[in-house]
Parts: structure tokens; C-alpha cells; sequence
């Protein structure tokens, strides 16, 4: 009788694997460096020692939550521009003052002109959706909502906080005393002599250019942004709504071509870039981008007075119905009879 030889053959173990603390990718457990559980993949550990040179110990980098530095590890991971990284910094620390410092107050319901009267306008009551019918007060009274904080506002106050402190840690590197060599330095050459004016002319007028549009494409980019951050509105022609995407994304580029030229107004010592826009090309495009604005605004406050008539006229149908109905069920009134009949 043969017996049946059952060779168990040992199964190949998979490598153990962990998360990296910042990007939140896994990989394989020897290819994470750190400790605890704040082990970090290559590419973030070597994101980490950039962010420590430009900005040193910083600790509004520190309080950044889960998600927000999630999402800037992963944008940033692989970037050789520090520009392109300082302004995804930049965003991230937005939007987290943003999410930390906004409150929403609902306030009462008031007539139009009662809130005409405060200061608000038109549009603003066209595009308020909370709404509700008072008989007392005159018809329809409004809601509003009140933000304490702006994005336009708090996107300015962290890109001039990165800014500073990206110009105190470059002052703090220069200041460093220079070690004593013995060595002779080299003295610069005819050409470098001449080549250095021309390029500090270069640099001035291109540093100019960055300075007198960046406040105007940041505002005209905040603009765009926060009216089609939840689509465009059907009514809006085809024509205008293919340029949104493509004045968000010149606008955004132009915008970053700015901070990362002014991110270098203290240690210009090389050329600097040539910003992807001319002298007389951003403020037209400004210009058009707020028409495309005023355009989205339109069609959303047209959109939300078509909403209030027919919610308005949907309420007075109901109202008559049902008086309609209440005076059927009555029937008709009794005849009083006259004295001495």
C-alpha cells in the first residue's frame, strides 16, 4: 500500500508594510525612516529637511492637522522649484486659519429694506435663499449669514507671514560669520564686472512688475474662485463658461510666478526669471476675468429671484386653495328674516 507523501512547502512571507506619517502612502517597513509613528518615506523626509532650510523650526508648520498636511506632502512630494512648494504651503495654511477662524451667525428675519438700510445690497438679497413669508413685516424678509473672516483676507496674512519668515532665515544664514580661509579668492572677470549691472536692471523692473500685479491677480483669482466654487449657473452662455478654467488657471500660475519672484527680492544676486506675463498683458486679462465675475453673478441672482416667485407663487396657489376650500365646507350664509314677519 502506497503511502500518499505530503510535502508541505513553506509559504513565502509578505514584507511587512507601514504608512508614512505625512503623505500617507504605505511602503515597505525598511523603507520608512523615523521613529515611532512618525516614520517617513524618502521623498517626505527629504520635502522636510527643504521646508527646515527655508523656514527653520517653525511652529504654525507644526499645527497643521492630519489632512491639510496629507494634502501638501502629496502636492509637494517631488517639486525641485521651492517656489512651487512655498505656495503649496501657502494654500494649506490658508485653508487651515480659514477653517480654525470662520463663525456663521444666523441672524434674524428682516425685511429688504431694513437690511438695504444697514448697508447690504441688492445682490447679495437676490442671492439669499433663506427667505420666509411675514404678513406683518410687509411680504418676504430675509436672512443673512455673517463670515468673520474672509479668504481674500486671510490668504494675504499667511503669504506675508511665509514671506517674512522666509526672509528672517535667509538674513539669519547671511549674518552667519564666514570661516577664515587661506586660500586667495578669485577676482571676477571684465565680463562678470559688466554683466552685473544688466542683470540688476533685469532684476528691478522685473521685481516692479511682480509687485504692482500681485494684488490685483490675487483678488481678481480669489474672485473667480469663490463665485464657481460650486459650478457655474445653467443660464451662464457656453462661450463664458469655457473661460472660467482657463482665466483660474492663468491667473493661478501668474499669481504663483509673482510670490516666487518677490520670495527671492532679498537674495537676487543671479537673473531672476522672466514672469509669464508682460507689462501691459495682466491688467486686460484682469479686466476680463472680473467681466466673466459680474457675468456669474447675474445669472445666479436671476436663478434665485426665479426661486423665490415660484416658491412665492407656490405658497399663494396653497393659500387659496385652502381658503377656497374652507368657504365650500361653510355653504352659503343664512337670510335674516325682517321684524314683524
Amino acid at each position: 500500500m502506497a503511502e500518499n507523501l505530503e510535502v508541505q512547502v513553506p509559504q513565502e512571507q509578505l514584507p511587512a508594510k507601514g504608512k508614512c506619517h505625512d503623505c500617507g502612502e504605505e511602503f515597505k517597513t525598511e523603507e520608512l525612516c523615523g521613529r515611532w509613528s512618525k516614520k517617513q518615506c524618502g521623498q517626505c523626509k527629504s520635502l522636510s529637511l527643504r521646508l527646515w532650510r527655508h523656514l527653520g523650526a517653525w511652529e504654525s508648520f507644526a499645527k497643521l492637522d492630519e489632512t491639510e498636511r496629507t494634502r501638501f506632502f502629496s502636492q509637494s512630494n517631488g517639486c525641485k522649484d521651492w517656489a512651487t512648494v512655498q505656495s503649496n504651503f501657502t494654500e494649506a495654511l490658508t485653508r487651515q486659519r480659514v477653517s480654525e477662524t470662520r463663525s456663521e451667525t444666523g441672524g434674524s428675519y428682516l425685511p429688504a429694506s431694513v437690511l438695504l438700510s444697514q448697508g447690504w445690497t441688492q445682490d447679495v438679497l437676490d442671492n439669499c435663499s433663506d427667505t420666509e413669508e411675514n404678513e406683518k413685516l410687509g411680504g418676504t424678509t430675509y436672512r443673512l449669514s455673517v463670515h468673520s473672516v474672509h479668504n481674500f483676507e486671510v490668504e494675504r496674512t499667511v503669504r506675508e507671514e511665509v514671506l517674512t519668515r522666509v526672509k528672517t532665515i535667509a538674513q539669519g544664514k547671511k549674518n552667519k560669520v564666514p570661516k577664515e580661509w587661506d586660500v586667495v579668492p578669485g577676482q571676477p572677470s571684465k565680463q562678470e564686472k559688466e554683466k552685473e549691472p544688466n542683470n540688476a536692471r533685469q532684476n528691478k523692473f522685473t521685481l516692479s512688475l511682480a509687485n504692482q500685479a500681485l494684488p490685483l491677480l490675487s483678488a481678481t483669482w480669489c474672485s473667480l474662485t469663490s463665485v464657481t466654487v460650486k459650478g457655474t449657473p445653467e443660464s451662464l452662455d457656453d462661450a463664458t463658461r469655457q473661460q472660467v478654467p482657463e482665466f483660474l488657471k492663468k491667473l493661478g500660475d501668474w499669481k504663483a510666478a509673482c510670490e516666487a519672484t518677490l520670495a527671492k527680492k532679498e537674495n537676487c544676486t543671479e537673473l531672476l526669471e522672466t514672469l509669464p506675463f508682460g507689462k501691459e498683458e495682466w491688467k486686460p486679462t484682469c479686466k476680463a476675468a472680473n467681466e466673466v465675475v459680474k457675468q456669474v453673478k447675474v445669472c445666479k441672482s436671476e436663478a434665485a429671484r426665479s426661486k423665490r416667485e415660484a416658491r412665492s407663487a407656490a405658497k399663494r396657489a396653497a393659500e387659496e386653495g385652502t381658503k377656497g376650500a374652507g368657504a365650500e365646507a361653510k355653504g352659503p350664509s343664512k337670510r335674516r328674516r325682517a321684524k314683524g314677519q
